[in-house]
């Protein structure tokens, strides 16, 4: 799954990115910083898990809070 399929999925519905995490080029940005890449690439590694869960990465202001959501299924 892409990131583009991921947040056109249902799943998106229960995400909470902020602007900055809407296009890829921002994601890409992001991931020139090393703490962010990891966060993403947490978010990537659980986004594929979809009968388990995913990652909800929301950024506020200068950090990044991390909310694991479980799947109804």
């Amino acid at each position: 799954m892409t990131h583009e399929e991921y947040l056109e999925s249902p799943w998106q519905r229960q995400l909470n990115f902020t602007s900055i995490g809407q296009s890829k080029a921002n994601m890409e940005h992001l991931l020139n910083n090393k703490t962010l890449g990891i966060l993403w690439s947490l978010h990537r590694e659980e986004q594929v898990v979809v009968g388990f869960g995913f990652m909800n990465v929301i950024r506020t202001y200068n950090y990044f809070e991390i909310t694991y959501y479980a799947s109804a299924t």
